[in-house]
């Protein structure tokens, strides 16, 4: 069986980031994202590329209770973890409820969310344009 998949679309680059939604199979939103501009996949200053990527749960004492990414190129430890803004990442995925001016609102209650309606193992796939 498939894993649940769930879909992370880039909306747009500014100078605050690179701002996203997560929509679930049906194409309801889940939260909003914001992730550091794309520098060409540079460890712990860009967002990572375009792909599906297979997610399970992390913990650690910096980053309890997130997801982990895997088999991201060239990059190890890409999380899903709660954060406002570009200034809280070194190239994970942060999410909120809401989007805000520099980044995403309500970031804990947006990974606690996340975690009542998504399994533990899931796949996230990650494009922008339409």
């Amino acid at each position: 069986m498939e894993p649940t998949r769930i879909f992370l679309h880039r909306i747009k680059e500014d100078e605050h980031g690179t701002h996203g939604v997560i929509k679930d199979e049906d194409g309801s939103i889940l939260c909003y994202t914001v992730e550091r501009r794309w520098l060409n996949n540079q460890r712990s200053t860009s967002c990572i590329p375009e792909g599906v990527y297979e997610c399970s749960p992390y913990s650690s004492p910096k980053f309890p209770n997130c997801w982990e990414l895997h088999n991201v190129p060239e990059r190890d430890k890409i999380l899903i973890h709660s954060g406002n803004t570009i200034k809280d990442t070194e190239g994970c995925i942060l999410v909120g409820l809401y989007p805000s001016e520099d980044g995403v609102a309500m970031s804990k209650k947006a990974m606690a969310k996340l975690h009542e309606m998504l399994p533990n193992h899931f796949a996230v796939e990650i494009f922008s344009g339409d």
